[in-house]
């Protein structure tokens, strides 16, 4: 892999937490009203614990990294917010946050401290909300130009997924399931806007041109459709899957978790044909969820890899790398700083050791 031009691997964090989830709200409520928050190192941020252990990895392997701060976040909008911020952390408050493309705002923060922090070091960015990813994309496509990038997404979710569009397979569900979680008097699943988040931010990279459609690979995807939805006569659920089916047409190509299971070699064939240079590889850490670690959001309902399965794929990039390209940057994203512990570090320190190691 091409870091041997003795770039150095920055790391930033960026601890952006918009969860609009009232569980998750009022789990930040509980921690403002304790005692613990007057202690601010008793629950630690992503980026501090894996700068912290990134050490050894560091000095066997001869690479350079350098620890450059953090993206500067509101508190409210933060895991651990302040007493302060008390009236601010109720579910109107993120869901404004996020319908007004807050999540957007921010990826914009961290495309410019990307351009005046990072570059030309090789951008590690470590954080909770995945959307951040796009900014750093954004930077480096300024750089290398949309078309000379590969981006790859290792992730259980697919985030190409518009929110009323999502909203329409969740009324289907509460419709058809009795067994539903969601709430058919949630204010909160109506009348939503088409905004730029954890969920969507692929799908707005392609919309303006950040990357193009047909250099984009996610891999490990659990929410892709079964194929008993291709059959039913629901025009939420047809909207649901058009959402998956009309970027698969412009060229993103998803691999399902299923996939991996039934042919060892899919990765392997995937790379062999692809010749772009410059990879970038972003990693949701919920592709581990409750298999692996469970220190994750966005972990309800889904089995993700195992860590040998993850760092499985991760080798096959690597080898890809080796042959084809240079690693441009990476990230690790969606770490729960609340329920993150040994194992959800131990994961993220094995990926990336296995991504870097030369």
């Amino acid at each position: 892999m091409k870091l041997r031009d003795q770039r150095r691997i920055a790391l930033f964090g960026c601890p952006l937490d918009p969860d609009e989830r009232e569980q998750y709200i009022q789990r930040k409520v509980r921690y403002v009203l304790s005692s613990k928050s007057l202690k601010r190192n008793c629950y630690m941020d992503p980026y501090d614990v894996i700068f912290g252990l990134i050490t050894n990895f560091a000095k066997k392997s001869g690479l350079i990294f350098c620890g450059k701060g953090k993206v500067d976040v509101e508190t409210w909008l933060t895991p651990f917010p302040l007493l302060s911020d008390l009236p601010l952390l109720n579910v109107p408050n993120f869901v404004a946050f996020i319908d007004t493309n807050g999540c957007q705002d921010y990826a914009a923060k961290v495309c410019e401290f990307t351009k005046t922090n990072i570059l030309p070091d090789v951008p590690l960015l470590i954080g909770v909300d995945h959307s951040m990813t796009g900014g750093v994309l954004k930077a480096l496509s300024e750089i290398y130009g949309k078309n000379n990038i590969l981006a790859v997404f290792i992730d259980s979710h697919f985030d190409g997924i518009s929110l009323p569009i999502k909203l329409g397979l969740i009324h289907y569900d509460i419709e058809t399931n009795p067994k539903t979680i969601y709430r058919k008097n949630d204010p909160y699943i109506y009348d939503r806007a088409d905004s730029y988040n954890t969920e969507s931010f692929i799908k707005f990279l392609i919309k303006e041109q950040v990357i193009l459609p047909e250099n984009i690979v996610c891999i490990g995807i659990s929410n892709y459709p079964p194929p008993k939805a291709f059959s039913l006569n629901d025009t939420r659920v047809k909207n649901y899957i058009r959402e998956f089916t009309a970027l698969q047409e412009r060229g993103v190509t998803i691999i399902k978790k299923e996939d991996l299971r039934r042919d060892p070699t899919v990765l392997k064939n995937l790379f062999k044909n692809r010749d772009i240079e410059h990879l970038y590889v972003s990693v949701d850490m919920d592709i581990g969820a409750n298999a692996a670690t469970k220190g994750v959001r966005f972990s309800n309902g889904y089995i993700g890899l195992k860590t040998d399965e993850i760092c499985k794929i991760i080798s096959e990039i690597r080898n890809f790398a080796l042959k084809k390209g240079s690693l441009i940057g990476m990230d690790l994203m969606e770490i729960d700083t609340y329920t993150a512990d040994e194992s959800t570090y131990t994961l993220a320190l094995a990926i990336i050791e296995k991504l870097l190691a030369c």
